[in-house]
């Protein structure tokens, strides 16, 4: 139900202050907005569980936007952190992302913004690299951030967010909590 808007203006004169308001009709048109918003908890288990008090990722806003948590390169079959260095563990952690991006029919592409953090800078070049691949064209805003120290000892770690349409199959999370 959209409702035309009347703004209050003015003429612009030199007595401007003391000229009365009157109402103008505003070609804008405002469609009322529910004061509720929609909130599903994703789930993958594909991905490793959450190893505190927070989701995997949250979908709001009617299923346009997904914000992930942060996911280090925990193995979701064995719960460890994989073993190798930054190389493998920022393997994982994309793994981990694709693997709760499906779980509403997206992917890569569909990620908007992405938050690296990492625990030396020197390894810079080699996330970069396998980050990269990922996202062939049009990759999303990022920035990426040094940090004194990452959950169970991780040397990366990659939160992100996603906008898109759900696919009329997944109109709701697969795995979802309330």
């Amino acid at each position: 139900m959209a409702q035309n808007v009347k703004f209050l203006n003015r003429e612009r004169s030199s007595a401007w202050e003391s000229t009365p308001l009157k109402p103008v009709e505003s070609p804008v048109q405002i469609r009322p907005f529910p004061l509720t918003m929609t909130r599903k908890a994703v789930q993958s288990q594909n991905a490793p569980k959450a190893t505190g008090p927070f989701s995997q990722a949250i979908l709001h806003n009617y299923g346009y936007v997904m914000e992930l948590s942060g996911q280090v390169g925990i193995n979701p079959e064995s719960g460890k952190l994989v073993e190798g260095g930054v190389g493998p563990e920022t393997e994982q952690v994309l793994a981990n992302i694709k693997a709760i991006l499906r779980e509403v029919g997206w992917s890569f592409n569909n990620i908007v913004k992405a938050r690296i953090f990492l625990t030396d800078m020197k390894d810079y070049q080699i996330v970069n690299e396998i980050y990269g691949k990922s996202f062939a064209s049009e990759p999303p805003a990022r920035v990426t951030v040094a940090v004194k120290q990452l959950p169970l000892g991780a040397l990366v770690e990659i939160e992100c967010a996603a906008a898109g349409k759900l696919n009329d199959k997944n109109s709701t999370p697969s795995n979802s909590q309330h």
